[in-house]
């Protein structure tokens, strides 16, 4: 009777360590996923974060470029209107009659 008896404890205590052993598997098993999935959010974010940060740079290098363009169209445009004046403007410039200083200094009639 006594070896019957440890027989069925023995088998008992089987049966717990592998309902136990499958539980803990199970939970290893859910948490390995929610790594996983973790994982996997983590690296789409960042991916995302990288292609907007490369958005964001050419946005910027395109916003300099057209500064440049804007500024070496306006020195051009100055070093052309530096250079000599024809006749025709210097001629219709002195036959212009000068304002005298009061006049100047008056308002312009509305």
């Amino acid at each position: 009777m006594a070896a019957s008896t440890k027989t069925k404890a023995a088998d008992r205590f089987a049966a717990l360590q592998r309902r136990d052993q499958a539980v803990r598997h199970d939970i290893e098993a859910a948490a390995r996923l929610r790594a996983e999935k973790m994982a996997k959010l983590r690296a789409l974010r960042l991916a995302k974060e990288a292609e907007e940060a490369a958005a964001q740079k050419q946005q910027a290098e395109a916003k300099a470029d057209a500064a440049a363009a804007k500024a070496d169209a306006k020195a051009s445009k100055a070093a052309a209107a530096s250079g000599p004046k024809p006749a025709a403007s210097r001629s219709a410039k002195a036959e212009t009659p000068k304002r005298s200083r009061a006049r100047a200094a008056e308002p312009a009639p509305h």
